[in-house]
């Protein structure tokens, strides 16, 4: 029934950065509820995420990366979910934590150590025209992290 709803919710959606939000609040539901449906409710995000031209905001993006970092880290890949939570770190860096991330965990820890080697060196790549990245303009994004790439007017990449 819920696989139904998210095909269905997706499918006619409009688009729009409400339509994104929507679709993660039911990754969150997901997450925290039925993990059967995770992978739906993760690809209808994705979903959203690369038919929306709407600008998304550093906050957003911030939203984004820490719920994939509690599904990289409930996939059991703390690798992935540390680098989703520094990107999240330096989209918005006073943002919430997601309340499904445990405090105590290897992607944590993990995050710690990313988040100083970031602050340390800083390897980064250069974009061919300004680029938002996880909601900032930029001409430069960080190398290996994750990041939502989006071109004004134009739809968003999902960097995963």
């Amino acid at each position: 029934m819920i696989w139904l709803w998210l095909w269905l919710s997706t499918a006619w959606a409009n688009c729009t950065i409400a339509d994104l939000e929507g679709a993660l609040d039911g990754l969150d539901r997901a997450l925290s509820a039925d993990f059967r449906a995770v992978q739906p409710a993760t690809e209808a995000v994705e979903r959203q995420i690369k038919c929306t031209k709407e600008t998304i905001s550093a906050m957003l993006a911030a939203r984004i990366h820490h719920t994939f970092a509690v599904l990289e880290h409930r996939t059991k890949d703390p690798e992935q979910a540390a680098k989703h939570l520094v990107a999240a770190w330096i989209a918005m860096p006073m943002s919430s934590k997601h309340p499904q991330m445990p405090i105590a965990s290897e992607a944590q820890e993990r995050f710690k150590q990313l988040q100083e080697s970031v602050l340390a060196d800083r390897p980064t790549s250069s974009l061919p025209t300004l680029t938002y990245v996880d909601g900032h303009p930029a001409t430069w994004a960080v190398d290996d992290l994750p990041a939502i790439l989006q071109k004004p007017g134009k739809k968003p990449k999902f960097v995963r």
